[in-house]
């Protein structure tokens, strides 16, 4: 017959109290797992917020450039004025703009959502003008050669032409 001991254990019974000393440690194993995986979802969300961010800004400046270049011939604050209204509307504000002979250089900063805010805005940097240097190229701005003169290209400077023709006749 077993013998009782005064704390309610079997004499000879040691598994009983290590088992009781690791009650409740599955718990605590759990809880950190958990705390883990929500640390580590937390920092991919983190990442792929700051990766949609600076894509939202080099997006707004190749868009806010080109929308700045179509309008180079009005002057740089009217192309500014176009470029700033594009970033505006994709939620970015537009640091720097201005042009450079044919070329528009526009900068642009967007801020990350959140906490991401605190590491600073997301900068996008974009160029747009014609291909060729305006001066130095002997043919029209957008004049294509090789191949696509045999395709029926016809140079940007006879569409200009041509439509704005059409809008001095109708004015």
């Amino acid at each position: 017959m077993p013998v009782l001991r005064a704390d309610g254990r079997t004499a000879g019974d040691e598994r009983c109290g290590e088992a009781r000393g690791d009650r409740g440690s599955a718990t605590v194993w759990a809880a950190g797992a958990i705390a883990a995986l929500l640390a580590v979802t937390g920092l991919l969300w983190a990442l792929g917020a700051a990766a949609v961010t600076r894509h939202r800004a080099a997006s707004a400046a190749d868009l806010a450039a080109l929308a700045a270049a179509g309008h180079v011939q009005d002057g740089a604050v009217e192309a500014c004025g176009h470029a700033t209204r594009i970033a505006e509307r994709m939620r970015v504000a537009v640091r720097d703009c201005r042009l450079e002979q044919w070329d528009a250089l526009v900068v642009v900063e967007a801020e990350g959502p959140g906490l991401l805010a605190a590491f600073g805005p997301a900068v996008g940097r974009a160029r747009a003008g014609p291909a060729e240097p305006i001066a130095t190229s002997g043919r029209a701005v957008g004049e294509r050669h090789g191949a696509g003169d045999r395709l029926g290209a016809a140079p940007a400077t006879a569409q200009r032409s041509s439509a704005h023709d059409e809008r001095s006749r109708s004015g």
